[in-house]
């Protein structure tokens, strides 16, 4: 029963907008799909990775999970439905959306941005004098740990500008191919795939590439179903990312992270949110349950491993107490939104802050789907009405993202929050605005 209860929440905060938006152009949670059979059915059914841990700390991880998504659906459900105010006002803008004009924004500012970010990121690497994935100890050097960290330091700040640049520039320069049809953007997008692999991330690479086919076979339904076994497939394959170069490039350090017993465990090793969460719930048991009442929300909008940030706090829980974490090959374990919750306010946070954040992802379905419904209304060509809604998700994913998860802000989120406005709605500032609320109530007789 407990392993039904985690796979179902699991399941149910991944893809429950599937229940307010079930369409083919809910492309986020297509991708959610993958998480769920490599984060979840994988590893609590084929590796079997609870029973390491104690019943009692399993059931209550459980039962903890299983109430916070029953009301984090509720929050979507109540979100998506509920009348937003100013709801008229931004049906108005969208109606009138230029999407030229957002088009040549892009167009003027993504290549001077993109290789700005690259250029700034070579100029960290020769400063600090490694490269990830090039380095003696790659997962010290990704996380910059022990050796590697005083040559970080200096380099904080304009290398986590240069990856948030690049990471979002990976996904827009792929919605500008689809809009202009110019390669330029894919090679673009190619140059920034290289350099996320250099910072040993795999994720933002694997993800720009499935939202960009998502947002395209929305459009071609022969090819709906074959991409939906494409994420099925690709997102074991990605969590088994590392263990695959290593075996390429002679890497031992790169399967030490590997549980080798079978490929299901190898696959569970490599996607560790169920054991990440287990971690956390029992450190945080053993140490006292101490509530946080809510400073793990807010600890990550402070740099320099303040003690809150929810990185920092989770390796302290998950070591047993350890407050020096420089010698620790992680960024940190995967906490979700019932621990998260729980941790700081208990039971009624558990309830509270689900139904909250459910609340504000509901809301942003409910802006997204009516985005994507205007997209779709146009008389361009399918690709570039993939383009822009492709430009669409990555608001939902990024954006709304950032608000909805409420519960573990970050300075990073926040400076990718920063460019999309500015990216996606800067050209609005160079021109006088053309809505008021007399074109409000005339349109919509309010």
């Amino acid at each position: 029963m407990n392993e039904f209860l985690i796979v179902m929440s699991g399941f149910i905060t991944s893809i429950c907008s599937y229940i307010v938006w079930p369409s083919r152009f809910n492309v986020l949670a297509h991708s959610r799909l993958g998480f769920g059979i490599t984060g979840l059915i994988i590893p609590v059914y084929l590796a079997d990775v609870l029973s390491a841990y104690n019943k009692n700390i399993v059931a209550d991880f459980a039962l903890i999970s299983f109430c916070g998504a029953v009301f984090y659906l509720l929050g979507v459900l109540f979100g998506f439905h509920y009348k937003i105010p100013g709801q008229n006002s931004f049906r108005l803008y969208m109606d009138n959306l230029k999407q030229i004009e957002v088009s040549k924004f892009l167009k003027k500012y993504t290549t001077a941005l993109t290789l700005s970010g690259v250029l700034l990121m070579l100029l960290c690497f020769a400063g600090m004098g490694f490269i990830p994935a090039l380095s003696s100890d790659p997962f010290q050097a990704k996380f910059f740990r022990g050796e590697y960290k005083t040559a970080y330091q200096p380099f904080a700040l304009p290398y986590r500008i240069s990856y948030q640049i690049i990471s979002l520039c990976s996904v827009i320069t792929l919605a500008l191919y689809l809009i202009t049809k110019k390669k330029k953007y894919i090679l673009l997008a190619m140059l920034c795939s290289f350099f996320l692999l250099l910072t040993l991330t795999r994720g933002p690479t694997l993800y720009a590439v499935i939202l960009f086919f998502g947002c395209l076979v929305a459009f071609y339904t022969r090819w709906f179903w074959p991409y939906i076994l494409f994420i099925v497939v690709i997102y074991p394959l990605g969590s088994l990312f590392y263990l695959i170069i290593g075996s390429i490039f002679g890497l031992e350090q790169f399967a030490k992270i590997y549980d080798l017993t079978s490929i299901w465990s190898s696959i569970a090793s490599g996607a560790p949110d169920v054991t990440d969460q287990l971690d956390f719930l029992n450190g945080f048991v053993n140490l006292g349950s101490e509530l946080t009442y809510g400073k793990t929300f807010v600890g990550g909008l402070v740099p320099y491993n303040y003690f809150w940030n929810p990185s920092v706090y989770s390796l302290y829980i998950v070591n047993g107490g350890l407050l020096d974490i420089s010698s620790l090959s992680s960024g940190g374990v995967r906490v979700g939104l019932q621990l998260s919750s729980y941790s700081a306010f208990a039971w009624p946070g558990v309830i509270i802050v689900s139904f909250i954040s459910g609340t504000i992802w509901g809301i942003s379905t409910k802006i997204v789907k009516y985005f994507v419904e205007h997209i779709r209304s146009t008389t361009q060509d399918k690709p570039s009405k993939a383009g822009y809604i492709l430009l669409a998700i990555l608001i939902y994913e990024s954006a709304f993202r950032f608000l909805s998860d409420f519960y573990s802000l970050s300075l990073y989120g926040l400076a990718t929050l920063l460019l999309i406005s500015i990216l996606l709605y800067g050209y609005r500032f160079r021109k006088k605005s053309t809505f008021s609320k007399q074109s409000i109530k005339k349109k919509y007789n309010v």
